[in-house]
């Protein structure tokens, strides 16, 4: 049976009937009770769809099945195969799958596990509730279940009646480790009697549960989750790792790269994730509660405004590093031998700069903010590489007194390049000198190619860096220093100002794509040549990157500072509705 097709049957009401059992509620339920007002507090993970029933929804289904064929995201025998799975899903489920499961899952789908201690179990238990608006339609389905599993296992008449009644609720018991429970158009189903128990005195007689748990908290959305990070220990093998997670802080790859947000975000004790779907986009959004380290390395003042127009044309981001303060407390946070990396580090910058000490008279007087801009990069007057690959630029706040430093340790970097470079045979960069209005600009360039000679991708980097107004711009080429400090003139002129205290990293889809148009056959060889591919296999997911892309204007992460918990943004816009027409080619 295929992948596509076990999916399928997970989504039919007749699997989420079949494999999904667990105990009954009692008597006359709670009125609309919160879905997570039915699990016990020591639940460690849980996940939700409120309104799971309008998630069923077969035009809906059909279009975006349409505009994945035409983008080239989906090809015709995928599609056919999708199709033959839901036509034996309609078999399986006497009628429409999609009409179907929309019923059974109309008020609600939800899961939760707890870990075994306390339930007389030697594995973590879980638990089901199916809220649906027809007790008719349910009762059906468990029927067609219940019939389809007597004939295949040659248990005729041993599941046509409840095992059990009571307190209103009609039970089942599948072994020891399923129990089923119906009442009305509710469905309970649980890994055994105890935990269909524990569920079921909570759909009658309310009182504690997870939705009174102190930390709980599910961001809205179609879907959500919960997870409790230090639980889920309690549950065995790899979800142990979880608990590892608070380690994050002291990690010196995830402060420099990451940042202390995200090391304190992988630390929080519980997390919360909700994921909103509509027919232009996504948007998703972790929040970390009560993390367990905070270590004052996050921003806790806003930022200077994005200024980074036509130098971000691609994407960009604004980060928070605050490297003096994680180099000056190194020996608190990082593990004792780590330290000598950190002293051979600083020993090379010092050499860059002249023998300054760069714990305490370079890294102080350079800003925490940085903001980050990659864009085309603009070859005219020079040889254009024959992979043209686009640019990157960094701007920061630095005092003005280390100017001089700074402009010096960019042209040592050179002259060290070059000395490299000459050892190798290959041709050394030229320092220059330039100006963009009033700014000097400093850059290094390869000499200019014979006549008739290939431009290789060594053209891509002429390094560039300039001081103007206590901003330091560096770049990966002139051209984009340039962009930048035409950027920077325009919203001094502007004096944008935010109140907003979060790290944002934003991607454009278009020129993107355009970038995979252009270097198709550079990502199909590297796709052979390192990861073993065949050419038609890394054909086609270069063009399958190059849709995605050409389908999505923006990708925007963020993760806001501004209250107790750290909350972490992802927003996808599509160019055009799911289902809508396309002039993309097939």
């Amino acid at each position: 049976m295929s992948t596509m097709l076990k999916l399928l049957l997970l989504a039919s009401p007749l699997a989420i009937a079949a494999a999904l059992p667990g105990p009954a509620p009692v008597g006359a339920l709670l009125a609309d009770q919160p879905l997570a007002e039915y699990f016990p507090a020591s639940t460690v993970a849980y996940v939700e769809a409120p309104a799971a029933g309008a998630l069923f929804d077969r035009e809906a289904f059909d279009q975006l099945l349409d505009a994945a064929e035409v983008r080239g995201i989906l090809d015709s025998a995928t599609r056919g195969r999708i199709q033959g799975g839901i036509l034996l899903a309609t078999l399986f489920a006497g009628g429409d799958p999609f009409e179907l499961a929309g019923h059974l899952a109309h008020d609600g789908v939800a899961l939760g596990v707890a870990p075994a201690k306390g339930w007389g179990r030697s594995k973590p238990s879980w638990g089901l509730v199916l809220r649906g608006d027809d007790p008719a339609v349910l009762e059906a389905a468990l029927d067609r279940a219940f019939a389809e599993l007597e004939q295949r296992f040659d248990a005729v008449g041993q599941l046509g009646q409840p095992h059990a009644t009571e307190r209103g609720v009609d039970l089942w018991m599948l072994g020891e480790d399923l129990a089923l429970g119906r009442h009305g158009a509710t469905l309970f189903a649980a890994s055994g009697r105890g935990f269909l128990d524990e569920l079921l005195a909570r759909a009658a007689e309310g009182g504690e549960s997870l939705a009174t748990r102190p930390g709980f908290d599910l961001p809205a959305g179609d879907v959500a989750l919960w997870l409790d990070r230090m639980g889920t220990a309690g549950l065995g093998g790899d979800n142990a790792k979880l608990a590892m997670l608070g380690e994050a802080v002291h990690l010196p790859q995830v402060q420099f790269l990451l940042g202390a947000g995200m090391a304190e975000l992988a630390g929080a004790s519980t997390f919360g994730f909700g994921l909103d779907l509509s027919p232009t986009g996504v948007a998703l959004e972790l929040i970390g509660h009560s993390p367990e380290e905070r270590t004052g390395l996050a921003p806790s003042a806003p930022g200077p405004a994005p200024r980074l127009d036509s130098a971000a044309s691609m994407g960009g981001a604004t980060l928070h590093r605050d490297l003096a303060a994680i180099v000056d407390r190194r020996n608190e946070l990082f593990a004792p031998e780590l330290q000598p990396k950190f002293n051979k580090a600083l020993g090379d910058l010092a050499l860059l700069f002249g023998g300054m000490e760069i714990d305490e008279d370079l890294l102080p007087a350079i800003g925490p903010w940085i903001e980050l801009g990659v864009a085309e990069l603009d070859f005219t007057g020079l040889p254009a590489p024959d992979l043209p690959l686009p640019g990157l630029v960094a701007i920061f706040e630095v005092d003005p007194t280390r100017e001089r430093n700074l402009i010096a340790g960019f042209q040592t970097a050179v002259s060290i390049s070059n000395t490299e470079r000459a050892q190798n045979g290959e041709p050394p960069f030229t320092l220059l000198l330039g100006l963009e209005g009033e700014t000097t600009v400093s850059s290094g360039h390869l000499p200019l190619p014979a006549d008739g000679e290939p431009v290789d991708t060594d053209y891509n980097l002429a390094p560039a860096c300039a001081f103007r107004d206590g901003v330091l711009v560096l770049g990966t080429h002139e051209a984009i220093v340039r962009a930048a400090l035409r950027d920077l003139a325009r919203h001094e002129v502007e004096a944008t100002t935010t109140a907003a205290i979060f790290e944002r990293v934003h991607l454009s889809g278009p020129p993107l794509a355009a970038l995979v148009d252009s270097s198709r056959e550079y990502l199909v060889m590297q796709a052979i040549l390192e990861d073993g591919k065949t050419r038609e296999e890394a054909v086609t997911e270069t063009l399958l990157l190059r849709t995605i892309l050409a389908s999505l204007e923006s990708a925007t992460l963020e993760l806001d500072h501004r209250g107790d918990d750290l909350v972490l943004g992802l927003d996808l816009r599509l160019i055009e509705a799911i289902g809508a027409p396309t002039t993309e080619p097939r």
